[in-house]
């Protein structure tokens, strides 16, 4: 049991990257479609952030398995996922004027809600799947 626990962690962030990628390469594809090669730029360069931020954030929530320790922890995960991004995109807004001038902070923020969405559909249905067979091993109560 404490093995799994310890895997736990990394597989939720596996798992999120792994459903958040494809959509991160479909909006980029969409950000060259209609504003050329700078819009794709900034869209590729949000959804890093993005993708950096949601799996920190992921990786630090799912850790949080001690419960004495699980609000800051789910303090720290919602500083991660937020702050990653917007330091990140600030950064860049202010080096590159073509990225600015491309969007990027408004990639940078439709990334992060389509992420933070992903995110919170996978944890709710891994909740879901954790109390179901929570059931199934605990002998029945009658």
């Amino acid at each position: 049991m404490a093995r799994l626990a310890k895997q736990r962690p990394l597989s939720h962030a596996l798992n999120f990257a792994t459903v958040a990628v494809p959509f991160c390469l479909a909006g980029v594809a969409v950000a060259a479609a209609i504003g050329g090669a700078n819009a794709a730029i900034s869209a590729a360069l949000a959804a890093v952030f993005c993708l950096l931020g949601g799996v920190g954030g992921a990786l630090c929530r799912s850790a949080a398995a001690d419960s004495s320790r699980a609000i800051p922890q789910m303090y720290l995960a919602i500083g991660i996922r937020a702050g990653v991004p917007l330091l990140l995109g600030a950064l860049a807004h202010e080096m590159s004027p073509r990225a600015a001038e491309a969007g990027l902070l408004y990639y940078v923020a439709g990334y992060y809600l389509l992420l933070l969405t992903l995110d919170t559909l996978l944890s709710v249905h891994g909740l879901r799947d954790t109390t179901i067979a929570a059931r199934r091993e605990s002998p029945a109560s009658g």
